[in-house]
């Protein structure tokens, strides 16, 4: 019984490290996830005010367009 008991806190200790191991790497996963995040939130930021620029200028062209065919 002694044997099989030592086996199991051994098997448990070996679990918990694997766990720990595991646990660090998630972290390190998420923090690249949120950074990877964080830049495209900021190129969709500055696609997004370009796209916006774009359309005035469209409007504009097209207001000219109008007024000169009228």
């Amino acid at each position: 019984m002694t044997l099989e008991l030592e086996l199991l806190k051994q098997c448990i200790s070996e679990l918990k490290a694997k766990n720990a191991k595991l646990k660090a790497e998630k972290a390190e996963f998420l923090k690249q996830i949120m950074e990877k995040n964080a830049k495209y939130n900021a190129e969709n930021t500055e696609l997004k005010f370009r796209v916006r620029k774009l359309e005035v200028k469209l409007a504009i062209l097209e207001q000219g367009i109008t007024e000169a065919t009228e």
